[in-house]
């Protein structure tokens, strides 16, 4: 479906003038609300972020397309890559290693957009990953929104804008929002077409080298991951 045609059936559904200017925004923000909840393919990127110099982290605001705060792989494979900033340190310090150590970064962990690493390094460096990026912005009228599947537009697009605006339009009354109620359920149907639509276009394939994902065999094995691409 096109923007101009989600739109008109949002307006449609709504029947509210007043809401009329701020439609196209409800349509994008549905479709980022799915896209934070599903990893979706078509907004899997590669992207290559250099560590700052004397500076323990790099921001990632930057990255073309938006980048969604979901990393899905690091591909330095010699490289740890934590859950969160507060498991960086506790490994840091249990090892009695002092925060203003330099060298070339050993360790890593995402926070929203924030990449931490450790230690710092004194020369720039690139620490190449896959991630995802925020859906594109639809503006004009005959935009799509070419990264999710079709079958799931009108429920995520349209009845996910009805949905953000029932919201208000309902805040404060007696008893049930029956259709900011009815509309999120639909929603949440476009979120379920979607994942199922993704898990039928998947590639399953098995091979002896495939890259894989697994988890460090030592004491710290419950709070970090590393990722290993020689198939052991």
């Amino acid at each position: 479906m096109t923007l101009a045609e989600m739109e008109q059936e949002a307006k449609n559904i709504i029947q509210d003038s007043s809401f009329d200017a701020s439609i196209i925004g409800y349509i994008n923000e549905a479709f980022l609300q799915a896209s934070g909840r599903i990893n979706i393919p078509d907004l899997k990127r590669i992207a290559s972020p250099s560590t700052v110099t004397e500076q323990m982290y790099t921001q990632l605001y930057d990255i073309d397309g938006g980048f969604s705060g979901r990393l899905t792989k690091l591909m330095n494979s010699d490289i740890l890559r934590f859950n969160t900033l507060e498991d960086m340190l506790t490994y840091i310090q249990e090892r009695q290693r002092v925060l203003t150590e330099t060298g070339s970064v050993e360790m890593v962990a995402l926070e929203g957009r924030t990449l931490w690493y450790f230690p710092i390094p004194t020369t720039e460096e690139t620490l190449t990953c896959i991630l995802h990026n925020n859906p594109t912005v639809l503006e004009f009228a005959d935009d799509m929104p070419v990264e999710f599947p079709e079958i799931c537009h009108r429920n995520i697009g349209v009845h996910g804008a009805a949905f953000l605006a029932y919201d208000i339009i309902e805040d404060g009354i007696d008893g049930d929002k029956v259709n900011t109620n009815h509309h999120f359920a639909m929603f949440e149907k476009g979120i379920t077409q979607l994942q199922e639509w993704i898990g039928r276009h998947r590639v399953h394939c098995i091979t002896s080298t495939s890259m894989d994902t697994t988890i460090a065999t030592n004491d710290w094995n419950s709070t970090f991951v590393r990722w290993n691409n020689n198939g052991r």
